[in-house]
């Protein structure tokens, strides 16, 4: 998952740790990585196995935490 410096910051994530995506579709956990991106974006790979539809909403936290 790329999330923005900022959203990185905000939810107090580590380099080379992953947060779990939930949106309507499900949750899934992917490494997250910091990208040039607006705050409160995220943008995850279709190949990962989960996506949710481009503009839909998530929510994000790290691993193990509530979302």
């Amino acid at each position: 998952a790329l999330v923005s410096a900022g959203t990185f910051d905000r939810l107090g994530l580590a380099a080379g740790e992953h947060v779990e995506v939930f949106g309507d579709r499900g949750s899934t956990t992917l490494p997250v990585a910091v990208a040039d991106l607006p705050d409160g974006v995220v943008w995850t790979p279709t190949t990962s196995g989960w996506s949710a539809p481009a503009g839909s909403v998530v929510r994000l936290a790290p691993k193990g935490a509530q979302a």
